[in-house]
């Protein structure tokens, strides 16, 4: 399902996992819930991934982001 085991024997996954995978935590999807739902190692890879997608998409993205996290605060 998008993962393999390099000769290194570490896991790569495939782009369309990664984006798949963030995409369903800015959705609303709990981490834990993501990391087990698509058999990802820890919650540490998926906010990796989450801030490189947010680094790639610039500033705009990030601004949207936290304001996302301050309503859901409130």
């Amino acid at each position: 399902m998008g993962k393999k085991k390099g000769v290194s024997g570490r896991r790569s996954y495939s782009e369309e996992l990664k984006q798949e995978a963030v995409q369903m935590l800015l959705d609303g999807h709990p981490a834990q819930s993501v990391v087990s739902n698509l058999g990802l190692s820890g919650t540490s890879l998926l906010y990796r991934w989450k801030a490189q997608v947010l680094t790639a998409s610039g500033p705009a993205a990030t601004a949207l982001e936290s304001r996302v996290q301050e309503l859901e605060r409130d």
